[in-house]
């Protein structure tokens, strides 16, 4: 909406279809600061296929979000995806994430279930370390 803003009212459809034909993706991104200092990237992308192009033609791009979630096999993602990557990762705090998010129950969900599975793997690894090709326990 920023970019067909700019135009005047007379020739906002014409930018819409022509930017919808043009677009190829888009990367946003918002820098936050880290638990051990400095600063992270969080992002979001939106990768435009025929169904984003459809929605940028008509003017439809408050459905932008819903296309961006149904997309995650084309590579696309929330910023709420990353920022529960993030957050899951003890990269970033909750706090930080939740202000730079419109959605912050979304990535408490998200960082929960993200967390679950990063200790799951840890625990099939630390498993594995333990264990001989045959199975049982090193030193047994």
């Amino acid at each position: 909406d920023r970019i067909v803003d700019v135009f005047p009212g007379e020739r906002r459809d014409q930018i819409q279809v022509m930017l919808a034909g043009a677009l190829q993706g888009v990367i946003s991104q918002r820098l936050l600061p880290a638990i051990g200092g400095g600063r992270v990237a969080a992002y979001e992308v939106l990768m435009a296929n025929d169904a984003v192009r459809n929605l940028m033609r008509e003017g439809k791009t408050r459905q932008l979000r819903n296309m961006i979630v149904s997309g995650q096999q084309e590579g696309m993602q929330t910023i709420e995806m990353d920022l529960a990557r993030l957050v899951a990762s003890g990269i970033i705090d909750f706090e930080v994430a939740a202000d730079a998010s419109q959605y912050p129950k979304e990535i408490l969900a998200q960082a929960a279930t993200q967390r679950s599975q990063l200790m799951a793997q840890a625990t099939v690894a630390a498993g594995q370390a333990a264990t001989t090709g045959s199975g049982t326990l090193a030193g047994v």
